[in-house]
């Protein structure tokens, strides 16, 4: 998905980080195409049972010159915290 526009990392145990040079925009329809492939896999639990994966994202962009990388994190992290109980990807505000 990410190819040579930037590069991903993991951040913890379930969160990965995406830097490019992109705009946000481009970002979310990257991501969209991402979630579309994670949540189109299915898995096998039971003999009569599948389930398939699912995801959150946040997407944001530098603003401002002072954005930091905690400024950032914070938008994130209250975009992915408005989507609990979603499999939806949102921008932040």
């Amino acid at each position: 998905m990410v190819g040579e526009t930037g590069y991903i990392g993991r951040l913890s145990y379930d969160q990965f980080m995406f830097i490019s040079g992109i705009n946000a925009e481009q970002a979310f329809k990257i991501t969209q195409k991402a979630q579309e492939t994670i949540s189109s896999q299915t898995i096998k639990l039971e003999e009569n049972e599948t389930s398939c994966p699912s995801s959150q994202a946040g997407i944001t962009e530098i603003r401002e010159a002072e954005d930091d990388s905690q400024t950032l994190f914070k938008r994130v992290n209250k975009a992915i915290k408005a989507l609990e109980g979603t499999r939806e990807i949102t921008k932040t505000i």
